[in-house]
């Protein structure tokens, strides 16, 4: 279906009304400037229209890092979650991802179902809006690394910056795979790696951390 838009506020001739008529042609007119309305439309053609997939997983806002939380069932994710979440992070999504590729190079991730609420072994659903208030919850994030939770089995030390990488919808993000065990303080662990992912460069070669 095609559709005349005159943008600028321009007057919209009897002529071009009589010409749509004939062809039966939708005629818009808005006050907005065409470099405006151009700009909203690729976003909402981009936003409804984009590539998308359900991962499962949790997706966070941590100190504005877009991390989407990985790791087979039963490892911890939601209670991992949980945690940041009193600290001070914000939930998108928990249990399962929709993201989209909203650009060449940008992935953005949103709730699939249970807006608002975390599933908590033992609890069941909880209301995070009302827990933790407004602050807790984000409508969507752009994805910026997945951190992978993986159980504790063979301890081998690998410099930082010996990153792995995984593709989504063909956007290449870094991986953070993090050991997990009983001891383990996951939530400071990951704030400490998400912290890492948005420094360049280290002067300290020292810096290391566990690969599984």
């Amino acid at each position: 279906m095609s559709v005349l838009l005159v943008a600028d506020g321009i007057k919209v001739g009897l002529n071009i009304i009589n010409f749509a008529e004939l062809y039966s042609v939708p005629v818009l007119s808005t006050e907005k400037s065409t470099e405006d309305i151009v700009y909203e439309l690729k976003s909402f053609l981009n936003y409804n229209f984009a590539s998308k997939i359900i991962r499962s997983g949790e997706l966070l806002n941590i100190n504005g890092v877009g991390v989407l939380l990985t790791g087979e069932s039963g490892i911890g994710k939601s209670e991992t979650a949980l945690e940041l979440i009193k600290r001070g992070h914000k939930i998108i999504s928990d249990d399962t991802v929709e993201i989209r590729k909203i650009s060449e190079n940008i992935l953005e991730g949103f709730c699939c179902e249970h807006e608002n609420y975390m599933e908590i072994k033992g609890l069941g659903l909880i209301d995070i809006k009302k827990v933790f208030g407004l602050m807790a919850i984000e409508n969507s994030k752009k994805i910026d690394i997945v951190i992978n939770l993986k159980k504790w089995e063979n301890y081998e030390i690998k410099l930082c910056n010996e990153l792995e990488y995984t593709k989504i919808l063909g956007i290449k993000l870094p991986v953070y795979n993090l050991p997990v065990r009983s001891c383990n303080n996951l939530a400071n662990i990951i704030e400490l790696t998400v912290l890492h992912s948005q420094k360049s460069r280290y002067d300290d070669d020292y810096f290391m951390y566990p690969k599984v």
